[in-house]
């Protein structure tokens, strides 16, 4: 698999799409779930990903787009959701 370009921006060209990652922060470290390849590998939530929860899009900073996905980052206040872990 070809790595995929990342361009940085500080807004996004379409506003917020369906097709996003977004890296959580919270006090241990990110929060990543399991990649679902039946490996050892972690992966940071997609948009449609319930460890989102009700996160509100006005604390979120906009990094830019990697490959065909926009990428935000954001600061979860507690621990990681269920289905989810900190890496620190």
């Amino acid at each position: 698999m070809a790595p995929r370009p990342f361009l940085s921006a500080v807004r996004p060209a379409a506003g917020r799409t369906s097709d996003a990652r977004w890296f959580l922060v919270t006090e241990g470290g990110l929060v990543v779930r399991d990649a679902g390849d039946g490996g050892d590998r972690a992966a940071v939530p997609g948009a449609d990903d319930p460890t989102l929860g009700a996160l509100a899009p006005e604390d979120a900073l906009y990094l830019g787009r990697l490959g065909d996905e926009d990428c935000w980052a954001a600061w979860l206040d507690g621990p990681a959701p269920d289905g989810a872990r900190v890496a620190g």
